[in-house]
């Protein structure tokens, strides 16, 4: 994700993050006009099921202070399945 910020990209991130094996599937959610539906339009679907929605400028956001935090104190960081949790792996 940090070298190609792409859709197949942020899956990958996405499952290692969440501990599981890098993979996915993309879909893309429609709106009532059959036309490809933007952030405002999910929203209210999201919270009516739910869901959580991010961005990918949110998850290169993540990465980078995950990574700059482990170059920072030399500590690994492993995935965990709530961004913003670090863990040390020994």
């Amino acid at each position: 994700m940090l070298e190609r910020a792409g859709h197949a990209e942020s899956t990958v991130d996405l499952a290692q993050l969440a501990g599981k094996r890098p993979g996915g599937a993309i879909s893309e959610i429609m709106n009532d006009g059959g036309n490809m539906a933007r952030i405002l339009d999910k929203v209210p679907v999201a919270r009516c099921r739910g869901l959580s929605l991010i961005s990918m400028e949110d998850l290169i956001a993540y990465r980078r202070r995950a990574q700059d935090r482990e170059n920072d104190d030399g500590d690994s960081l492993s995935y965990c399945s709530k961004p913003g949790v670090r863990s040390h792996v020994c």
